[in-house]
């Protein structure tokens, strides 16, 4: 095994090269791009005892004024379009930071650097199924990830072009297994690996779309048709006809409602056209009829079609699909909760699939760094930075009793997306005070267990699962919620922001105090944060204004917990002078957070929810309901919102579980706040 060495530089890598003269923009895989040739061209394989190692430099030179050049960590960026990404055991990827010593004995400290490990990365064709990747395409993290820095980390980012899992429990299990037993609903949505056919008749498991050049048999008509000149065809049985009028070879005319015998050799339709609603069996009727042009058929699940239709490998099946007979699936890839602790400011993690956090597991988002040791001063310029610098993880706040203030440590945000989301219960994410959980996902996002985030904020959103090679600075939107680079993956009716009743949400602010050296108390409170459920940041939708909201309704659960109050903290204020006046005690208050719901369905809201004041002189917090209009003009109707004096159930079923939501016929456009609230 090889290593590379680049200090503080960078190192890309891709299975597509650009062609010379192609227009310089961040997405490499537009037209004038290609796949590079080879073997095995879509996979890149880090073997067991490789490393890439982009470091910062170790300076100790002795200068007054020491140079602080390339101690920062470089950059890592592996792309893989429809390829898989393995890390073996034993492999490394370290942009962790140098630092200087200059002569006096202060040590000036860089950031780690930034990785992506992107694999299945989408190929921009547009095409449904042309984009799929191939199956056994995966993102495989058996070795060593680090970015730990003097001054903190960059960003790390992932994508899994299958289902990721976080932890072990019976669902995690399965998962993993690869196997989806007959007649079990998937419980987070899956990539499959192997086609399955429908038999013309069955019913479907999941909505289908398809592109077709013949008028499709045994089922109405979905909209108005042209058939082509299609010569003679003969009949095999009685049709009682169902057009304006039907011409056979002998230039006799079968008007609607008379029956056409078995036999009759047609030449054409009046005009050519089929009406909607209009049936064409396929006993009289077998080869079908050619299309002028063709037209995209869809059928709904449970529906019957009167062809074979096979979901094919490759394909994400949404959460909820039962089929009849055991399918076969892409095993979900499991990440090390501890993966949180490698040194980055920002972890941004991405599954084409769903996304599980296993009941009882935590995820803890923080960012050990590199300090000096009584022996940095003998390392000489050039070191190994893990010789002159050792690592350690800060207590959340550090108190200095000499200055009577309180210094917080780096933290991390953390970002997770996928076409579905489902934390289990007694599951825990949390990130330090002051930063962020963003949860964004194309269908349901299922909550129930505890998000931590105290004084920062706590997002989930409805977002198309998008490759994170395309920023939102260049993506052009079919719909508003999903861009056209989005993953084609199925919502199922029945699919919601759910924040079930054990879920505690929590962005209050957090108090700390300490003692001074004279005994004399001193602190902070923050003010609480932010909690949005559902809309995020009053993002606008083109010319109509519309605010950006979820397009799938925002349930909360009675027992459910959003806290983003301020908090109140004692400390003694010194009157007059310092050394020998007196104290006497004050509370510090931070002011109360927001608490912001945003939906073009409904908002049903039975959870309790407190942005209270930190104490006297703050301001409470701020409610806010963005019961928009529907974007996509999907479901029709007025919405109606409720101000009341007097809190009012939600009227949902106290036994109701995220997975019985679909033909549920929840109220559509409603939401309801009182003044009690």
């Amino acid at each position: 095994a090889a290593d590379v060495i680049a200090r503080s530089g960078s190192v890309q890598i891709s299975n597509i090269a650009r062609h010379a003269g192609n227009r310089a923009v961040v997405d490499p895989t537009l037209d004038g791009s290609s796949f590079l040739a080879g073997s095995d061209p879509t996979h890149f394989t880090l073997r067991d005892g490789a490393s890439l190692d982009l470091r910062g430099l170790w300076l100790n030179d002795g200068d007054v004024v020491a140079s602080t050049a390339h101690v920062d960590g470089g950059s890592v960026d592996i792309r893989m379009v429809r390829g898989s990404i393995t890390l073996e055991q034993g492999s490394l990827i370290d942009v962790s930071s140098g630092a200087t010593l200059d002569q006096s004995g202060k040590l000036t400290g860089g950031r780690g650097g930034d990785i992506a490990l992107i694999a299945g990365a989408l190929d921009g064709t547009g095409a449904a199924e042309a984009g799929l990747n191939p199956v056994g395409t995966r993102l495989t993290l058996d070795g060593n990830i680090r970015a730990w820095g003097v001054e903190g980390g960059g960003t790390l980012t992932l994508h899994s072009p299958v289902t990721t899992v976080f932890g072990q429990d019976e669902v995690t299990a399965l998962l993993a297994s690869g196997v989806l037993p007959a007649g079990m609903a998937a419980p987070t949505a899956v990539i499959l690996a192997e086609d399955v056919t429908i038999k013309a008749g069955q019913p479907l498991p999941s909505a289908i779309s398809q592109q077709m050049t013949t008028v499709p048999l045994d089922t109405p008509l979905p909209q108005a048709v042209d058939v082509a000149g299609f010569g003679e065809i003969t009949t095999l049985a009685d049709w009682v006809v169902e057009v304006d009028a039907v011409v056979d070879i002998n230039y006799n005319y079968y008007w609607r409602g008379m029956v056409l015998p078995a036999g009759t050799v047609i030449t054409g339709f009046n005009n050519n056209r089929l009406d909607p609603g209009v049936v064409l069996p396929s006993s009289v009727f077998p080869a079908g009829i050619p299309l002028q042009a063709p037209f995209t058929f869809k059928a709904e699940a449970g529906e019957t079609v009167s062809f074979d239709y096979s979901f094919v490998a490759g394909r994400t099946i949404a959460a909820g699909t039962q089929f009849a007979d055991e399918v076969r699936f892409q095993a979900a890839s499991s990440i090390d909760p501890d993966l949180l602790k490698s040194g980055f400011s920002n972890y941004v993690m991405t599954s084409r699939g769903g996304l599980r956090v296993a009941a009882g597991e935590t995820l803890q988002a923080a960012t050990p760094v590199l300090r000096q040791t009584a022996n940095s001063h003998d390392a000489p310029t050039g070191s190994d930075p893990s010789k002159a610098l050792e690592l350690w993880t800060p207590p959340v706040f550090q108190e200095d009793a000499l200055h009577s203030q309180l210094h917080q440590r780096a933290g991390a945000d953390l970002t997770l997306r996928a076409a579905d989301i489902h934390f289990a219960e007694g599951s825990r994410i949390e990130v330090d005070p002051g930063h962020r959980i963003r949860l964004a996902a194309q269908g349901s996002q299922i909550v129930e267990g505890d998000l931590i985030a105290r004084g920062g904020r706590i997002t989930a959103i409805t977002e198309g699962v998008l490759d994170p090679l395309f920023s939102h600075d260049f993506v052009h939107y079919r719909e508003p919620l999903v861009p056209f680079r989005a993953e084609p993956i199925e919502i199922r009716d029945g699919a919601s922001i759910w924040i079930g009743g054990n879920a505690h949400l929590d962005v209050s602010g957090l108090g700390v105090s300490a003692v001074d050296r004279d005994g004399r108390r001193y602190g902070l409170a923050q003010d609480g944060g932010r909690i949005q459920l559902g809309v995020e940041d009053y993002q606008r939708v083109d010319r109509r204004d519309f605010v950006r909201t979820s397009n799938m309704p925002v349930i909360l659960r009675e027992g459910a917990r959003l806290d983003a109050s301020g908090v109140g903290v004692v400390v003694d204020l010194v009157a007059g002078d310092r050394l020998t006046g007196s104290t006497r005690p004050i509370t510090l208050a931070g002011d109360g957070g927001q608490i912001q719901l945003g939906s073009q369905r409904s908002i049903f809201n039975d959870a309790s929810m407190f942005a209270k004041a930190g104490g006297e002189g703050a301001a409470g917090g701020v409610l806010n309901l963005v019961l928009e209009n529907n974007i996509n003009y999907a479901h029709p109707g007025y919405k109606v919102l409720t101000i009341g004096q007097t809190r009012t159930a939600s009227g949902l079923p106290a036994e109701m579980q995220p997975d019985a939501l679909s033909g549920a016929n929840l109220p559509e456009g409603v939401a309801r706040i009182s003044v009690e609230e």
